[in-house]
């Protein structure tokens, strides 16, 4: 019911029919999201491997029957994990870049920086910025020892190989990297 997708369908069985693939295609998503609204629906909270802690409340669906905000919790711990990955990258580029570049925005899934306009520095800088997202894993034993932590650091090892980045150029020298963790949502 999403107005933004209306284009595409208002039909509930087409989206169940996308959701279904989804989940045939990528079981171990399903199995999380069960499992993730198997322990909001017995705890009323969530903790990602990062700390971060979620609580959730039982809303009044469009029948006035009272249900967990599946949506809601299924999207905040991705959206919220994904930025505390960001913010981490974000420590490493600024340790790595601070005399090289500056920092002029970042947001939950990106970080840009402004640069000189000469193509070997541009060029170097996302080589590094590249790198500030795959040293990530490596990072996270600064937050905690905790296995969650370390399985956290496993699977971001075998997401890195997959992770694919954008540049943008406006102005010949703003550069924007878009970080991997914002296309796991």
């Amino acid at each position: 019911s999403d107005p933004h997708f209306s284009s595409v369908s208002k039909s509930t069985k087409f989206w169940q029919g996308v959701i279904d693939e989804t989940y045939n295609k990528y079981r171990d998503l399903a199995k999380w999201h069960e499992n993730l609204l198997r322990e909001v629906s017995t705890t009323g909270k969530y903790r990602i491997p990062t700390g971060r802690e979620y609580h959730y409340e039982m809303v009044r669906d469009y029948k006035n029957e009272l249900v967990w905000p599946r949506t809601t919790i299924l999207n905040y711990p991705v959206q919220g994990y994904a930025a505390d990955l960001v913010q981490i990258a974000r420590m490493s580029a600024w340790r790595r870049l601070r005399n090289e570049a500056v920092f002029f925005n970042t947001v939950h899934d990106d970080i840009e920086v402004d640069v000189a306009n000469i193509p070997e520095k541009c060029y170097n800088i996302s080589i590094e910025l590249e790198n500030v997202f795959k040293d990530v894993p490596e990072n996270m034993k600064y937050l905690s020892r905790d296995q969650v932590i370390l399985q956290t650091k496993h699977m971001l090892q075998r997401l890195v190989i997959h992770y694919q980045y954008s540049l943008h150029f406006q102005c010949s020298s703003l550069m924007c990297l878009r970080s991997p963790f914002g296309l796991m949502s």
